[in-house]
């Protein structure tokens, strides 16, 4: 009897252990970064093209962010955002009107890149990478 008291307690406290909540996903070695990078925002002339917050560290969860634009100056009536993967591929983040915003969902990192192009694709307007801050 004494043994099933002692092996049950055992794994009562092996178990008080786990925690079931969820975690943040390993970041891999080239999202880690140990000097602090600003953000870069490139545009045409008279476009905007912003995202906050503009820097991160490298360290912290994934956040979500403001994705601002304003193309009306280069004469379009419709962008799309994109995002571009670390090895290049882009994928549409939103389709709108030449002036507007939206907010990512939690998934935004430092390194992030942005683009911004006319609603027919065939012009970049703008571009924006979010900075990184070390983690120290």
């Amino acid at each position: 009897m004494k043994i099933h008291v002692v092996v049950a307690a055992i794994g009562t406290l092996l178990l008080s252990g786990c925690d079931s909540s969820p975690t943040t996903p390993m970041m891999s070695k080239s999202q880690v970064q140990t000097e602090t990078t600003k953000s870069v925002s490139e545009a045409v002339p008279g476009v905007k093209f912003e995202v906050a917050p503009a820097t991160l560290r490298a360290c912290d969860p994934p956040k979500v962010a403001k994705v601002s634009w304003n193309a009306m100056a280069a004469g379009v009536s419709k962008v799309k955002v994109f995002v571009v993967d670390e090895s290049g591929v882009e994928t549409l983040f939103t389709f709108s009107g030449a002036e507007g915003s939206a907010d990512t969902g939690p998934w935004v990192r430092a390194k992030t890149v942005f683009l911004l192009k006319d609603g027919d694709q065939t012009k970049q307007l703008g571009k924006f990478i979010v900075g990184s801050e070390n983690c120290t």
